[in-house]
């Protein structure tokens, strides 16, 4: 009996699963590892296992910080990124500042980056890629906290309960007559930098060690209230106050503006984002004609700053010094920035004027009239004779 004969079963396809073709698509041995961009295909791979939430937006940043940097094309991507605050990284991945936190320390404790913070608020991150492959796959768990940072501790009203880093050289403010110096007092801290806190008057500041001792000077911008008055002490000259209409600001159109107000209710100081402008333009004019500023007389300032509006600075400066030729006091200022700001507006996307011809182009265009009026009386006379 003829034995039956068995064919050999095929062999059985060996199943490549996705990942496992994409971690072969990259190869981290070289010096610059295969791939054109910086994120491989090994790495995204793997960070869909390891991470969740907001961690995985997270991760794709630090992978964008550190390997993203720009480099020459013959040397090796960088792999530690530079410094970002804790709030940048917040913005970029649409959390808050607590999140972030939080999930770096979970991400350092899995062995995900190394998180290196230099100063509070500051972070380094060297996304661990190359050991992603053999880390295991993401389970939830109980995350630690992080520790409040510097910003999120809450504020004493004590200064003897302020931050250790603290230390006051002075209790309380120390005046200092103009042209004066103050007495030297001892620092019992380190100084690693110097900062200028300048209230009230803008300041030139300067500062120099000399003989062991920090001075700072601080010498004051020059003000047209303070010009105005020395000039008028100087002169002995007092001048009575004059009665002058009162126009008070729109309610609709001064809201958002800011003041300083005394007892009897005038401005005494503007707190406005174009008072500044305002001042620096006029108070050289004003003062040519009739020895007053701008910034002298703060409710007219004020009046000013709402007038002008949104005006453009270049269209604000033509109008100002084509009339500064003319004779100017704060209280035309007022009516001359609401000139300004109609003008503007009525003006805006209408077409811009042609271009003015030159003397010679003007020259050319008249000598070319003229020999056509002598063509035509030439022509005239001999249409007569004929």
């Amino acid at each position: 009996m003829a034995s039956l004969a068995t064919s050999n079963p095929k062999p059985s396809k060996r199943l490549v699963s996705a990942r496992q073709k994409w971690r072969a698509k990259t190869n981290y041995e070289p010096k610059r590892f295969t791939g054109f961009a910086p994120i491989s295909f090994a790495m995204v791979a793997e960070i869909g296992r390891l991470t969740t939430g907001k961690a995985t937006q997270l991760l794709y940043v630090s992978l964008t910080a550190s390997l993203g940097q720009i480099v020459k094309k013959d040397q090796p991507f960088k792999e530690t990124s530079a410094e970002h605050s804790t709030s940048d990284l917040a913005e970029l991945c649409a959390c808050d500042e607590r999140t972030i936190q939080r999930e770096l320390g979970d991400l350092k404790q899995r062995k995900v980056i190394l998180w290196e913070q230099p100063k509070k608020g500051v972070n380094v991150i060297t996304p661990l890629f190359r050991s992603w492959e053999k880390l295991p796959d993401y389970k939830p768990a109980p995350v630690e906290e992080p520790k409040l940072e510097a910003d999120d501790e809450p504020e004493t009203g004590d200064p003897a309960q302020a931050d250790k880093q603290t230390t006051y050289l002075t209790k309380t403010p120390v005046r200092v007559a103009a042209g004066k110096k103050s007495k030297a007092y001892k620092v019992e801290c380190g100084v690693s930098a110097l900062q200028f806190d300048v209230r009230q008057l803008d300041a030139d500041c300067s500062a120099m060690v000399k003989d062991g001792v920090l001075l700072v000077t601080l010498e004051p911008r020059w003000d047209g209230k303070n010009l105005g008055g020395s000039m008028l002490q100087q002169k002995g000259i007092e001048e009575k106050p004059r009665q002058g209409c009162r126009i008070s600001p729109n309610p609709t159109e001064s809201k958002g503006t800011k003041g300083e107000r005394g007892r009897k209710g005038e401005v005494t100081r503007v707190n406005h984002h174009r008072a500044e402008e305002l001042s620096s333009l006029f108070d050289p004019l004003i003062h040519r004609w009739c020895g007053k500023t701008l910034s002298g007389d703060p409710q007219a300032l004020l009046q000013s700053c709402i007038a002008i509006g949104e005006t453009p600075h270049d269209v604000l400066v033509k109008a100002g010094v084509e009339r500064g030729s003319r004779t100017l006091t704060p209280l035309h200022v007022l009516s001359l920035c609401k000139e300004i700001e109609h003008n503007w507006r009525k003006g805006i996307g209408l077409p811009q004027a042609d271009k003015l011809p030159t003397r010679e182009e003007i020259m050319a265009m008249a000598e070319a009239d003229r020999k056509e009026l002598a063509e035509k009386r030439a022509a005239a006379r001999r249409g007569r004779v004929a």
